[in-house]
């Protein structure tokens, strides 16, 4: 029975010096594998640590070739046994993150629709994996008969595709990190050689001599880089619009860049901007590399109106009839995810630094705050935008996407945090545009509570939201906030001593603490005494257990249970002596008060009127806010 052609084909060199990764690579392959027909086929070129012995547990085919300093013909030996629909080839120190999308793809019909499918090769600067950059590469394609790959270093594959997908699927390279500088130049030198000798057996391969260009460049051989650049582009055979010819004009103004020559790179990009002939991709380079050199030279007004253009450009479609642009080089990562939010980034710190605020709306409008690397510090630069401009438009803009992603909201709650306690000037103004986004989840009922307390509305709703919603980092202030109002005029009603107004001015005190206690603690706390023990009750306010504790009392005409109550609230709030006092006193005026009126009242009915006149008009001295009092000597 004839073997079904697989649906796709797999192909990667094996080296030495790859233990640490070739297993990673295999395993991230193996999902891939299960899901759709597949072969993988493993070049042994000269392998003596054992890394080809971990890759030969996952191929269908080892093939040896004796390596001869010419990738491509590695390559093809393996290509040259691939039968697939669809051929990918990867290295050994490379690994997918997850190939669900590649699965999908080859499961449907669009697999019939293009001959391309592109992907990310995310190229880290450091082991930790905190630097990379991301870039396409096209190393999917349909299988046939012409397909080859050609260039002793660098290689590509031939025929150029036409009809690509791009897909979201990478893989992790750490490919470009050395554990040494010698490691690094040994690399430098090894690549060097060998795209001397490409170029030396065909000077008129642009695609070589730009990596030549690229290589010198990592080298910091920048003289030898603009040499080869400029004698290039003056022999070419290309027309302008060829990405590799567009390629050589903008890297001469990157290498003054590099050079340091901040003043030449930029005049070279304004000549190369208003002369030149190009493509989109080009003039997304010029832009993105022209910002970076307006940040060396600190104009960061110019920095932010050319990354402005960059991610403008980003949204130009090709007119009808221009021909498909085919990314070359490093032009692909000026299109990735990764530079858009970088070139963002860079804009707000930069903005802010200038307080350049007029740009904060368009900037912004450019982020994404699931892509972003720095969101943290892009969240706390939108809110001092917002303090500088006062445009709540920007909070009720982007706060959304931070309530949809659990880890981003908790930064959110952060940011607001950090900003009501760093900026109490804007305070009320912050309460206000808070209140407007309608925003009911985790600590935004505190600053709800804020509000409405200032706005006199505070329901018990709002203050149960606040303990069953929140990370109750305001507790305190929030029991101050609550009993703060009614314990002030307590207060000052003690200092004043206005009688019979004190205890109506404790009932509200204590009125206020059951309803925050009810809320905090529920209603068992209130009304059951061993609750005041218990081991979630250990960290209640004292102002609450003095007012619990009162309202126990308060009824109390006098006598040993009243005294021993009091004294027992006061050790739980001590401040309150004042209103104690006050309140002591009180009730020996109103004792006093209540035997006056009835001698005042019998005198009248005996009609005594002077004798009560006199007795009531100190009773009203006494108590100028007593009803009675007022109506008694009304009558009169």
């Amino acid at each position: 029975m004839e073997k079904k052609r697989p649906i796709l084909s797999i192909s990667m060199l094996v080296s030495n010096n790859r233990r640490d990764t070739i297993e990673k690579c295999m395993e991230s392959l193996v999902p891939l594998m299960k899901e759709v027909p597949t072969e993988l086929i493993i070049v042994d070129t000269g392998c003596t640590d054992g890394s080809v012995d971990i890759a030969r547990k996952y191929a269908d085919k080892v093939v040896q070739f004796t390596w001869c300093k010419d990738f491509s013909a590695a390559r093809n030996a393996g290509l040259s046994e691939c039968t697939g629909e669809w051929f990918l080839y990867l290295d050994d120190d490379e690994w997918f993150e997850d190939v669900s999308e590649l699965i999908a793809f080859l499961k449907s019909d669009a697999k019939n629709h293009c001959d391309a499918v592109w992907y990310i090769q995310r190229n880290y600067d450091n082991f930790e994996g905190t630097a990379y950059n991301d870039t396409f590469v096209g190393r999917m394609v349909k299988l046939t008969p012409e397909t080859k790959f050609c260039g002793k270093i660098h290689e590509w594959l031939e025929p150029v595709p036409r009809m690509i997908k791009r897909t979201g699927a990478y893989v992790h390279h750490y490919g470009y990190v050395y554990k040494s500088e010698e490691d690094r130049l040994k690399h430098l030198e090894r690549n060097l050689t060998l795209e001397e000798e490409a170029v030396r057996e065909n000077p008129k391969d642009i695609r070589m001599c730009c990596q030549m260009v690229q290589e010198y460049r990592a080298a910091r051989r920048y003289e030898d880089a603009e040499k080869l650049a400029r004698e290039t582009l003056k022999n070419t055979e290309y027309e302008v619009t060829n990405s590799f010819v567009q390629y050589l004009m903008l890297v001469i103004p990157r290498i003054y860049r590099e050079q340091e020559r901040y003043v030449d790179a930029i005049a070279a990009f304004e000549t190369l901007e208003q002369t030149a002939v190009l493509l989109h991709q080009t003039k997304q380079g010029l832009y993105y590399e022209k910002a970076l050199t307006y940040g060396f030279l600190k104009q960061n007004e110019n920095l932010i109106q050319t990354y402005l253009k960059y991610l403008m450009e980003l949204t130009v479609l090709p007119k009808e009839g221009e021909p498909m642009e085919h990314p070359v080089m490093d032009f692909v990562q000026y299109q990735s995810v990764f530079f858009v939010q970088r070139a963002v980034e860079y804009a707000v710190k930069n903005m802010i630094a200038d307080d350049l605020y007029a740009y904060v709306e368009e900037v912004y409008g450019w982020i994404d705050w699931e892509k972003t690397a720095q969101p943290k510090e892009m969240l706390l630069g939108l809110f001092r935008c917002y303090k500088e401009t006062g445009n709540v438009g920007l909070l009720s803009k982007h706060v959304q996407a931070f309530l949809r992603n659990p880890e981003l909201e908790q930064m959110l709650y952060g940011a607001v945090h950090s900003f009501y306690e760093e900026c109490p000037e804007s305070r009320d103004a912050f309460l206000e545009d808070l209140e407007s986004l309608k925003v009911q989840s985790g600590n935004f009922p505190f600053f709800h509570l804020l509000y409405t307390e200032k706005q006199g509305t505070t329901t018990e709703q709002d203050i149960r939201n606040y303990y069953e919603k929140s990370d109750r980092k305001y507790d305190e202030e929030v029991a101050m906030l609550l009993l703060g109002k009614a314990e002030k005029k307590l207060m000052q009603y003690s200092e004043q001593k206005r009688i019979g107004a004190i205890t109506g001015a404790m009932k509200e005190y204590i009125a206020r603490a059951k309803t925050y206690a009810d809320a905090a603690y529920g209603p068992a706390f209130w009304t059951n005494a061993e609750c005041a023990v218990g081991e979630q009750y250990l960290e209640i306010p004292g102002e609450i257990n003095f007012a619990r504790t009162m309202d126990g009392v308060l009824s109390v005409e006098g006598g040993a249970v009243f005294a021993a109550g009091v004294k027992e609230a006061l050790k739980y709030h001590s401040a309150m002596l004042p209103a104690i006092r006050a309140l002591l006193e009180e009730r020996e005026v109103l004792s006093l008060a209540k035997q006056l009126k009835a001698v005042a009242k019998a005198q009248l009915t005996e009609g005594k009127t002077e004798e009560a006149k006199a007795i009531l008009s100190e009773l009203a001295m006494m108590l100028p806010e007593d009803e009675e009092v007022k109506e008694l000597l009304g009558k009169i």
